[in-house]
C-alpha cells in the first residue's frame, strides 16, 4: 500500500489538475493513516461555494 501511494504521489506531482490521480492519491493515504495529508490533499481539489452552502443548510433544516 505505500509503494502505491508513493507512485500515485509522484504521478500526482506531474500533473497536479488531474482530479481523478488526486482522488486516488488521497484514497492511497486513507488506507496508510494519513488523514491531515490526505484532507490537504482533497482541499486542492475541492471548493464549497456560499451557494453550496446554502443547500447544505436548507436540506439540514428539512430533517430537523
Amino acid at each position: 500500500m505505500l509503494e502505491a501511494y508513493k507512485c500515485l504521489d509522484e504521478a500526482q506531482s506531474l500533473d497536479t489538475a488531474d482530479r481523478y490521480i488526486n482522488c486516488k492519491c488521497a484514497k492511497f493515504m486513507l488506507r496508510n493513516n494519513m488523514v491531515k495529508e490526505a484532507e490537504a490533499m482533497c482541499q486542492q481539489f475541492t471548493r464549497v461555494s456560499r451557494s453550496a452552502y446554502l443547500l447544505l443548510s436548507l436540506v439540514g433544516q428539512h430533517y430537523v
